[in-house]
């Protein structure tokens, strides 16, 4: 859907992200690591429900139950993708007890799951510039979202 579509300022990000899931994905299903790639799925849905209700509630004229909401996505979205995910991949990375077949799998596999919490935080950082940006001027619109650049270039 990226080729498809008019892209957005978040492109980059968004691409980067999928590659790195598809690749990390791929791995687990390969190599047969399904309790590792079912709790990174869980950890990542268990915000993106909560993501979802604010999108909802951002199309609606109740802009308090929006600022509300998301508050709980900040809260949400640090304890699962940020704070508990980074001790997962810690755990991974000093603890190798999972048998990733391979010596050669385990840094590829923990490398991906890195740059995958890098992202996480580097959203993380622009939530925390929406809610700043609404504080100081009571503008609630996502520039990410409504600045698209030409599909041409």
């Amino acid at each position: 859907m990226h080729f498809y579509k008019v892209r957005k300022n978040d492109f980059i990000e968004m691409a980067l992200h999928h590659v790195i899931a598809i690749f990390l994905c791929t791995g687990a299903y390969l190599l047969n690591l399904w309790e590792t790639a079912i709790l990174i799925a869980f950890i990542h849905d268990i915000a993106e429900v909560i993501c979802n209700f604010v999108k909802l509630c951002a199309e609606t004229h109740y802009h308090n139950v929006s600022a509300v909401m998301f508050l709980y996505l900040m809260l949400v979205w640090f304890y699962t993708r940020v704070y508990v995910f980074s001790h997962f991949i810690y755990f991974i990375w000093s603890h190798k007890t999972l048998d990733f077949k391979s010596p050669l799998v385990w840094p590829y596999m923990c490398y991906l799951l890195t740059c995958l919490l890098i992202l996480q935080c580097y959203w993380f950082l622009l939530f925390c510039k929406l809610l700043f940006r609404f504080i100081r001027s009571g503008i609630t619109e996502d520039t990410v979202e409504k600045t698209e650049i030409d599909s041409d270039n």
